[in-house]
Parts: C-alpha cells; sequence; structure tokens
C-alpha cells in the first residue's frame, strides 16, 4: 500500500472505551492555523464543563479558548505557513494539515513498537478499524509545566455503517465528564465527545471525532495528559490543556477527502 506525506500547505471521533483507557495508560507513561468550519469545535463549545486538571487554577483567562464559530466568510485557501506540513494519503484520498515540528507516523506497515501497540488495541475494541496515522506533540513542546503527552489519531473504518459510526461518540463513558456535540467539516458532519479521566497519576483528557462520507467511517482520537501534582514550590506550572488542545484540534478542522473511498481500498 502507498502512503506518503508531504510539506506542504493547507488545501482547504470515537471509539469504544476500551481505546480510551489504553491510550490513557500509553500516554500517562510517557515523560495546526488550521482551515474553516461552519461550528465551534469542542475546546470552544464545552470550555465552561470541562473538568479543570488539578492544580491547573493558575490559568489566566486570557488563555480560555474562544466560545465564536469560525467565520464563514473566511477563505477556502488561507495565506501559507510555513509552520505547517500537509499529510496526504492518496490510498484513501484524505488529508490534513498538521505543526511541522510535529511527529508523524503512519500505518499499517509501520514498525513502531507503540504504533503496533495502538492498532492491535484499535482492532480489538473496534473490528475493521485501521489505524492510518498519528501526529504526536513533542516531549518538550511545552517546557516546564506539567504536560506529559499529545497525540491524534487518524483512523478509518469501513466496516460500518452509519449509524454504527456516529455510535462511537455517543456510547456510555466512564470519563469525570463527557460532552459532546456535532460539527461540520468541509462538508462532512461529524459527531465528538469529551471527556477526562485520571490514571497512573496523570490527569487525561479525550476528545473523540467520527464522521461518515463515501461509505467508511473516519475517525480523529485525541489525548493529552498531564501530571496529576505540580510542586508549589518548585519552577513547573500546571498545563494549559486548553491551548495545547487548540493546534491538536485544527488538525482535525482542515481534514479534507478528495475522492477516492476506502470501501474499495485494497
Amino acid at each position: 500500500m502507498r502512503h506518503f506525506h508531504s510539506s506542504g500547505r493547507c488545501h482547504l471521533g470515537s471509539n469504544p472505551a476500551i481505546l480510551i483507557i489504553v491510550l490513557s495508560v500509553l500516554l500517562s507513561g510517557l515523560a495546526l492555523s488550521g482551515c474553516h468550519t461552519t461550528h465551534a469545535f469542542p475546546h470552544a463549545n464545552a470550555a465552561a464543563s470541562r473538568p479543570a486538571p488539578p492544580a491547573a487554577s493558575s490559568a489566566k483567562p486570557s488563555d480560555a479558548p474562544s466560545s465564536e464559530p469560525i467565520p464563514s466568510h473566511v477563505s477556502k485557501h488561507p495565506a501559507r505557513d510555513s509552520e505547517f506540513a500537509v499529510y496526504h494519503n492518496p490510498d484513501y484520498g484524505v488529508s490534513f494539515r498538521y505543526p511541522r515540528n510535529y511527529a508523524l507516523e503512519e500505518g499499517p506497515e509501520s514498525d513502531d513498537a507503540a504504533f503496533v501497540q495502538q492498532q492491535q488495541a484499535l482492532t480489538a475494541g473496534q473490528p475493521g478499524a485501521i489505524l492510518v496515522a498519528t501526529v504526536t506533540v513533542p516531549d518538550d513542546a511545552y517546557p516546564n509545566t506539567s504536560f506529559r503527552s499529545g497525540v491524534v489519531q487518524f483512523v478509518v473504518n469501513p466496516a460500518v455503517t452509519p449509524d454504527a459510526c456516529r455510535a462511537l461518540t455517543l456510547s456510555a463513558d466512564s470519563g469525570l465528564s463527557p460532552t459532546s456535540g456535532s460539527v461540520a467539516i468541509h462538508g462532512i458532519p461529524f459527531d465528538w465527545r469529551l471527556s477526562s479521566s485520571t490514571a497512573a497519576g496523570a490527569y487525561v483528557e479525550n476528545v473523540e471525532y467520527a464522521g461518515y462520507s463515501g461509505g467508511a467511517c473516519y475517525e480523529f482520537l485525541i489525548a493529552i495528559s498531564a501530571s496529576n501534582y505540580v510542586d508549589p514550590d518548585s519552577e513547573m506550572k500546571p498545563a494549559d490543556i486548553p491551548k495545547i488542545l487548540r493546534p491538536l484540534e485544527k488538525i482535525v478542522s482542515s481534514f479534507q477527502v478528495h475522492g477516492a473511498s476506502p470501501a474499495r481500498h485494497e
């Protein structure tokens, strides 16, 4: 199968509870400007209801994401930004933008141990799902904060129906405060769910997206992990979760389907 990604510019979730648990455990052990949509994303819609991570009360009000939808008159072809690269997968006919300094891993041929483990967990909880790519925030992206890790997984599942795809974000969740909604991304309706949990001394925030188009279910799974405790006598500050989440949601908002149906993918 042919996969590639190119440095470039903009041309412009979601899984069962078992995957969220595995992602949370994996993330807790680890020591992009996007194109527009017609609705606000979870970090804006759910900002009021998201539980604050432990010791994060020092976050400034000005850091909170805007609750205003992205204006519909914004150009579909914004000025090119050298800070972003474009991932384009011709086999699935999809693309999205991501920060150039973030690591991108492709599959299913990937021999990266973590990628393989994530694919196995995904398959166990969601038969037919394919982990196509992951984008990982650098470990040193937020120095002197409690940030541990951040990742976006892009998944394609041609084996489910539209109703089953939507149900991926509507199923019961064991998080502290699940919130859900919907958003249109370049004409494709996506349902999303935000939830928070704690595991292995870390606060974990998950945002899942699932949208159906052209015979396949497209999913984006975002997970951010931060240490539960920040020593008040140290120089370390609590991780600003909304700030970390914004570039990851911009990856999702830049998603485009260019034609080929994954249902016919060999």
